[in-house]
C-alpha cells in the first residue's frame, strides 16, 4: 500500500525544468540588477571624484551620464514589473504608454 502511494506521488511530481518565460524574467531581473549596481557605483564614483578633484566639465558630464543610466534602469525595472503584472492581471491602474505592443494572450 505504501509503495503504491509513493509510486503515484513520484509520477505526479512536477518537472524540475524552469518554464521559458520564468527563465527570461530571471535573466531580465539579473541584467537590471547588474546594470543598476553599475549605475549606482558609477554615480558614487563621480560624486567622490567631483568632491576630491573639484568640479570639472568631464566630472559633471560623467555624473550626468551615470544619473541618466540610473534613471533608465529604474524606468526599465518599472516597465518590466508592469508587464509582469499585466500578464497576471493584477494591474489596478492601466497605463497606455507601457502597453505599447502588448498582446493580450
Amino acid at each position: 500500500m505504501l509503495y503504491s502511494r509513493a509510486k503515484v506521488r513520484l509520477a505526479t511530481r512536477p518537472s524540475s525544468l524552469i518554464p521559458k518565460t520564468e527563465a527570461w524574467t530571471g535573466v531580465a531581473f539579473t541584467v537590471l540588477v547588474g546594470a543598476g549596481a553599475l549605475a549606482i557605483g558609477s554615480t558614487l564614483n563621480q560624486i567622490v571624484s567631483l568632491t576630491v578633484g573639484g568640479p570639472t566639465f568631464s566630472g559633471i558630464g560623467g555624473l550626468a551620464g551615470s544619473l541618466f543610466a540610473m534613471g533608465l534602469v529604474v524606468l526599465a525595472t518599472a516597465f518590466l514589473i508592469y508587464r509582469l503584472d499585466l500578464r497576471t492581471g493584477t494591474v489596478k491602474r492601466r497605463v497606455a504608454f507601457l502597453e505599447v505592443g502588448w498582446k493580450n494572450e
